[in-house]
């Protein structure tokens, strides 16, 4: 006979792109790949893109472990830490400004209403193909096209390169285009989600950061808009690699619930 457990979660969404949050600092809940991906299933289950775990908190830090849709234990996701610090907050585990560790690699945050800000890593390695592509990680991989991509050709043009042989182990998806001065609109393929998301925070901030590179802007800000909402990428001057680099952009609960797994 099956054991049944019953989780108490949280449903978080920074700009359109949304996830399932637990406190399992006491290490209680113990789930498979399977059981994630039938959490973030939108049709059986809660539905999100990604599921956390809060699993220590300590002098106003806490650790996370950050799961894509599919169930599988993944990199840094930039939308996902800022629900994970807006968590985090809301149950009093950090004060507004904080850090985060998150696949072992630690990052400051500050908390301002419902934007959270995220710093992330510096970028030292942007390599440009020879189609004129951007390819970088922003703690994750990113694959960045400077084009408008139709509806209809998205997912299979996505599909060609996140599965190319050029990337053994995958690679996130992004079209960038230019909508004013230093503005770009965004739209990202996820690899783990395996489509397109409202938004994405690595993503988006991979793409503010080719586009700084391409045209030699240093010590700015980049305005990125996605079907999801809007965020601001800021970074210091590039001296062979970007620094002080960071995220921010609006990270709100939704709702809050019980399931039996």
């Amino acid at each position: 006979m099956s054991i049944m457990t019953v989780i108490k979660f949280e449903k978080y969404q920074g700009c359109g792109n949304d996830f399932i949050l637990i406190d399992n600092r006491k290490n209680n809940v113990q789930l498979s790949k399977n059981q994630i991906f039938s959490l973030c299933e939108r049709r059986f289950g809660i539905g999100a893109d990604g599921f956390i775990e809060i699993i220590k908190t300590e002098n106003n830090h806490f650790l996370m472990n950050y799961y894509n849709s599919d169930g599988n234990l993944s990199s840094l996701c930039g939308n996902g830490s800022r629900c994970a610090v807006s968590y985090a907050h809301k149950k009093q585990m950090i004060l507004n400004n904080a850090s985060f560790t998150s696949n072992g690699i630690k990052n400051k945050c500050r908390i301002n209403g419902v934007d959270v800000e995220i710093e992330m890593n510096a970028i030292s390695k942007i390599n440009k193909n020879e189609l004129g592509h951007y390819i970088l990680d922003t703690g994750s991989p990113h694959y960045i096209i400077f084009d408008s991509i139709k509806d209809e050709e998205l997912i299979e043009k996505a599909r060609a390169v996140r599965y190319s042989d050029t990337f053994p182990d995958g690679i996130n998806v992004n079209w960038a285009i230019e909508i004013g001065k230093n503005e770009l609109f965004v739209r990202t393929y996820e690899r783990g989600v395996e489509d397109e998301t409202y938004s994405c925070g690595t993503g988006v901030t991979a793409a503010a950061l080719a586009y700084a590179h391409e045209y030699k802007i240093k010590n700015d800000i980049i305005k990125i808009k996605t079907k999801g909402g809007n965020f601001l990428i800021q970074f210091g001057e590039e001296k062979e690699h970007f620094e002080n680099v960071k995220l921010k952009g609006a990270a709100t609960f939704v709702f809050e619930g019980e399931i039996t797994i």
